[in-house]
């Protein structure tokens, strides 16, 4: 098998082994642009679109949410109630929060009295000793939750990470797809023609003869321009990512 043969094959099973990593990548973006539609929608204050859409995810049976995502799609439902004046619903909500994680608090600082007042409620009735809240989550506005993570900053974060994950996060799952195998190809190309260029220029300095001198000079010089031209192809490609990710708005900002 020739050398060159050797690279390609090498770069196919490294883009298939970034794939398989990132398998799960594609399901955690569709449930993360779920929550970041429903903080959104709750921000603007159509409670009661934020409300559909918070039920429309908890009760699609083909993702499997993370608890820390599961309290945060009920805790803007129990938000959402509360400002569309159905306490009992919002008390519900903050029951099915307690029950996945007995420690959830709210921040008096950032949340509304009304709001700590219910969950206060619901929190006294299931733990009668323990106390109701405490200063320590979450982070948001005075009357309002708001993510723990600003939507643009979960952008910028998970682009950061694995390019094309931030554009996914932001609905945009086209453009994120195409960004991620983008750079995973950009990556595994870049990976191969390096164990080229050393292989290469190892044997060019080991040689002797002035006929095998040249040859390998050339096989060498080609690694290292192949090697160049996938460094600046991968550079370019995260750094449009992380560009992207900043500068451009989500589809539900448009």
């Amino acid at each position: 098998m020739k050398f060159s043969e050797i690279c390609c094959l090498f770069s196919v099973l490294l883009v298939m082994g970034f794939q398989s990593l990132f398998a799960e990548t594609d399901e955690t973006a569709q449930s993360d642009f779920l929550l970041n539609s429903v903080v959104l929608t709750y921000e603007q204050g159509d409670y009661q679109k934020a409300v559909n859409l918070a039920q429309q995810a908890l009760q699609d049976t083909t993702l499997e949410f993370q608890k820390s995502t599961q309290i945060s799609l009920h805790t803007y439902l129990a938000f959402s109630y509360v400002a569309l004046e159905e306490r009992e619903k919002a008390k519900e909500e903050f029951s099915h929060i307690l029950d996945l994680d007995e420690s959830f608090t709210l921040n008096p600082e950032f949340v509304s009295p009304k709001i700590i007042q219910v969950f206060r409620e619901v929190k006294e009735t299931k733990f009668p000793k323990r106390p109701s809240y405490s200063t320590t989550l979450p982070p948001g506005g005075p009357e309002k939750g708001v993510s723990p993570l600003l939507p643009w900053k979960g952008v910028f974060y998970r682009s950061s990470l694995l390019p094309g994950w931030g554009q996914s996060f932001r609905g945009e799952r086209k453009k994120g797809k195409i960004l991620k195998y983008s750079f995973l190809t950009a990556s595994a190309g870049l990976i191969s023609t390096h164990i080229a260029y050393l292989v290469t220029h190892n044997a060019y300095l080991n040689a002797k003869e002035p006929g095998d001198i040249e040859k390998k000079y050339k096989r060498y010089d080609f690694c290292y321009r192949t090697r160049t031209f996938f460094i600046s192809l991968t550079a370019a490609t995260y750094l449009y990512n992380i560009m992207d990710a900043l500068l451009t708005e989500s589809p539900q900002q448009r």
